[in-house]
């Protein structure tokens, strides 16, 4: 089941039209992070408020979208720089490896075992592993996505932070949605 995710949002200026520098941990910059990639992959429900996408296939699609715009740099909020497309090589591979991932579940197979072995008795295995395999794909974005965010947002905090990566320290509401 998929949980719910809300972020509340607060103040750290009170002068209108005022910038204000704030230094964060490491552990808030992680959970920021994570926060992204869990944001990336959710429907918003309300206010701050999202819930993460329950269909596999659409699932496994938006993850390939992601990789493919890290891969391309474009995602410029996180540090994408279009000079250094195809520094993250990897995560091209991983858009091709998640489309893949998308198109097995789109499959009649999946579709079929998915669904509850109601035609075949031979793929009572099907649901088990479309499930195992979903959630594969899900962690593995969940783990590195704010990798790479994180270095090309800022390699000197990434240096800094790097051995502190935790999920046992992020902020409550992060920490609670994983």
């Amino acid at each position: 089941m998929a949980t719910n995710l809300t972020f509340s949002t607060s103040q750290t200026n009170q002068t209108p039209k005022s910038c204000h520098s704030e230094k964060c941990t490491c552990n808030t910059f992680w959970s920021i992070l994570q926060q992204t990639s869990y944001i990336k992959l959710s429907n918003k429900t309300g206010n701050n408020q999202y819930r993460l996408e329950e269909w596999y296939e659409q699932r496994a699609r938006r993850i390939a979208a992601i990789y493919a715009r890290i891969y391309l740099e474009m995602e410029k909020e996180l540090g994408g720089n279009p000079n250094l497309k195809g520094r993250f090589y990897w995560m091209g591979l991983g858009a091709f490896a998640s489309k893949t991932v998308a198109a097995t579940f789109d499959s009649w197979m999946t579709r079929t075992g998915y669904q509850g072995n109601k035609i075949i008795s031979n793929y009572l295995d099907a649901p088990k592993s479309v499930h195992i395999f979903a959630k594969g794909n899900l962690w593995l974005f969940m783990d590195v996505a704010p990798w790479h965010w994180a270095w090309a947002l800022s390699p000197g905090s990434f240096e800094q932070c790097k051995t502190s990566r935790n999920a046992s320290n992020y902020v409550a509401p992060v920490k609670k949605a994983l």
